[in-house]
């Protein structure tokens, strides 16, 4: 029987042109065809399977292959895993600091946040008993909950409260630590901050530890550390009892400045060389305090080098008041108004600058919405440039 075209159909007699022939000659007999006489119009061909020469076209049903199914893949979080990220919620994600560089009535809308949804996190057996904290707002948020006697390490840096450093022996600075004396502290839990600490995080996995890295950059990422950190040591009701009191006092301030109120530009500067603006939960709380941070649009980058600034870049932006806290480095409030061109600005004059403790506002714990928040709104409402 002659070959037949089953891309159109047709007799078994009907003549076929050479160069067809030698085409089907050369792709062999079980050469893969398409479904005979279905025109696609652009849609995706069905494939029916290899089809033998000679078949018959008439009343040709071929079986189609079912269609697998593709498995998706879902990673479970939990103690002892290394998580660079905020837990996550299902669907979209809520966040507090959305509306914050707006007037007041958005800021009060925005701060009306529910407790994230936490159900992912599944923990197996008791809430750790010994905690080593890396930084010091993990050990903050921990006495907080009422959970200070779980603490066996903490950072050098840690001040909060004055009791933790007599209380536990220091095991860490920010990017090191002392591995070994962590290990022989033997902790069911490490708990560190950020892609800063990192390599610190990896090394003491290696050392079979449970390793916590959290990674807050917002408001709302904070309050969702303090509830998985309440989650984790038993104490999710005590937890989400902090969380609505601290957002009970971000929207009391908030309401503090009209919203027809003008609000004074400020510049924060986290530090001097090379230039870097306010971390995003400082640019929020900021708006909160009822100031407009000039550089908001990079405060949302989540390295540091994507908040670089230039001196043109401020002076183009013309602040009305200038805050710095440079990472628990001294401040030196006359180096401002020698930078080129910042003499002629009023706010870079040295009995202009505003310094807050880098304590109070430059950790993402409970000092930032208690103390720093207040540090922040007197350096505003005393340094204010507009009427």
């Amino acid at each position: 029987m002659d070959r037949l075209r089953l891309h159109r159909g047709g007799a078994p007699d009907e003549p076929r042109p050479r160069v067809a022939r030698a085409a089907e000659e050369r792709r062999g007999p079980h050469h893969r065809r398409w479904a005979p006489g279905r025109r696609t119009h652009g849609r995706r061909r069905r494939y029916v399977g290899p089809v033998p020469r000679g078949l018959p076209v008439a009343g040709l049903r071929l079986p189609v292959p079912p269609r697998t199914r593709r498995r998706s893949r879902r990673r479970h979080a939990g103690p002892g895993h290394y998580i660079g990220q905020p837990l996550r919620q299902r669907g979209r994600r809520r966040d507090v600091g959305d509306g914050l560089h707006e007037p007041a009535a958005r800021v009060q809308r925005a701060l009306r946040v529910s407790a994230p949804d936490l159900d992912t996190l599944r923990l197996r057996g008791d809430p750790p008993r010994r905690i080593v904290c890396l930084t010091e707002e993990t050990t903050e948020i921990l006495y907080a909950l009422g959970q200070g006697d779980r603490i066996v390490g903490i950072s050098a840096w840690t001040c909060r409260p004055p009791e933790a450093r007599e209380r536990h022996p220091i095991v860490s600075a920010f990017t090191g630590a002392n591995v070994e004396k962590i290990i022989e502290l033997q902790p069911d839990l490490v708990v560190g901050f950020s892609d800063v600490q990192a390599e610190l995080a990896r090394e003491l996995v290696k050392r079979q530890l449970a390793v916590l890295v959290t990674n807050p950059r917002s408001i709302a990422e904070i309050l969702d550390v303090v509830l998985l950190l309440g989650r984790i040591v038993g104490e999710a009701t005590r937890a989400e009892e902090l969380v609505a009191g601290y957002e009970a006092r971000l929207e009391t301030i908030a309401l503090r400045t009209p919203a027809e109120a003008p609000r004074p530009r400020v510049y924060f500067e986290e530090w001097p060389d090379p230039m870097l603006s306010c971390i995003r939960w400082v640019s929020e709380l900021i708006a909160v305090a009822g100031g407009q941070d000039i550089f908001a649009d990079r405060s949302v980058g989540r390295a540091a080098r994507e908040r670089a600034v230039t001196s043109d870049e401020v002076l183009a932006r013309k602040p009305d008041v200038i805050v710095a806290s440079w990472c628990g480095k001294p401040v030196e409030k006359e180096s401002f108004a020698r930078r080129p061109g910042w003499e002629q600005l009023p706010a870079a004059q040295p009995e202009r600058i505003r310094e807050i403790a880098s304590e109070l506002i430059l950790q993402p714990g409970p000092a930032a919405f208690t103390d720093g928040l207040d540090a922040l709104c007197a350096a505003i409402s005393g340094g204010r440039g507009v009427g």
